[in-house]
């Protein structure tokens, strides 16, 4: 996997990270980890436009085709040294760890805003 990632990723990083930390934590209670999740990810992909999205995508399905995407994934958000961590497996009864999990919510908002846009 490349040391180097887009711009849009690091920036995608920040604002889940930052929308976790801060912004969502107090407005819906943890418990709700699916309902904070959408909030932050639905923020953290406002400001983007179609070809921006195009280009984050595709990286996510770089990272999430690699042979351990919960690894590579993980290196890659802790090389930004997130105030969030996600630990675990996902809540949702599938295999995924949190990490993966959270990274696959991403990518399915992403092409629900691309297909909506068509």
């Amino acid at each position: 996997m490349a040391k180097n990632f887009p711009q849009i990723f690091e920036s995608i990083c920040l604002s889940i990270d930052l929308g976790f930390y801060y912004k969502h934590a107090s407005k819906k209670p943890w418990s709700d980890i699916d309902g904070l999740l959408q909030n932050v990810i639905a923020d953290a992909l406002a400001p983007y436009d179609r070809s921006e999205l195009i280009t984050l995508r595709d990286y996510l399905d770089e990272l999430l085709g690699s042979n351990d995407p919960a690894e590579v994934l993980t290196e890659t958000w802790n090389r930004m040294k997130p105030l969030t961590a996600f630990f675990g497996d996902a809540e949702d009864g599938s295999a995924d760890t949190g990490i993966v999990h959270v990274f696959k919510q991403v990518r399915r908002a992403i092409e629900e805003k691309l297909t909506s846009t068509e």
